[in-house]
């Protein structure tokens, strides 16, 4: 894995200016890093898509959780302050505040989910207090959270799309 965490480095780091990738971590089947660089749902999708068989993380088990929850706290590099310093976009995209049935990656959805209760919500938005493509959006896309908000554990919740965040990555390793 230390192979390929290097390879997806030296991918961003030749191709991406200013892109801040800080961590990766790999298993037997997937590696996994985090793209500090924060940006929009479908501008991290197409982040993670540069690297062969990368997609937006997908979780499909507490192992993949616990990895995704060291990915999104790990010495997060940017100033943020606050409870979004740990959030990283994962692929689930609720578009018009639809269920999907699979994440971005084309697996199910149905064998694994951490939403913080209440969530996912798809609240509207009417003050854009964080960003400004934020006000009057919908909560339609899913976030993995640290667990650093209203002593909240990490879990999964939902937010605007367009919202800038950090990403997490996902790709399996006979792809790589």
């Amino acid at each position: 894995s230390s192979v390929l965490c290097r390879r997806i480095k030296q991918l961003y780091d030749e191709t991406e200016m200013g892109l801040e990738f800080h961590i990766c971590h790999g298993t037997h089947t997937h590696v996994y890093w985090r793209i500090d660089k924060r940006m929009s749902w479908s501008e991290g999708r197409k982040q993670c898509q540069k690297f062969k068989g990368g997609e937006l993380m997908s979780i499909h088990n507490p192992k993949e959780q616990a990895i995704a929850t060291h990915l999104s706290t790990y010495e997060p590099m940017h100033k943020h302050h606050g409870f979004w310093k740990s959030w990283a976009w994962i692929g689930i995209n609720r578009k018009d505040c639809k269920d999907p049935s699979s994440w971005s990656d084309g697996t199910s959805l149905e064998d694994y989910s951490n939403y913080w209760v209440g969530e996912p919500n798809c609240l509207q938005f009417s003050d854009g207090v964080h960003e400004p493509c934020v006000r009057h959006a919908r909560e339609e896309c899913i976030h993995m959270t640290g667990g650093d908000h209203e002593s909240k554990p990490p879990g999964w919740n939902d937010t605007a799309c367009c919202a800038h965040l950090m990403t997490l990555c996902k790709a399996p390793k006979n792809q790589a």
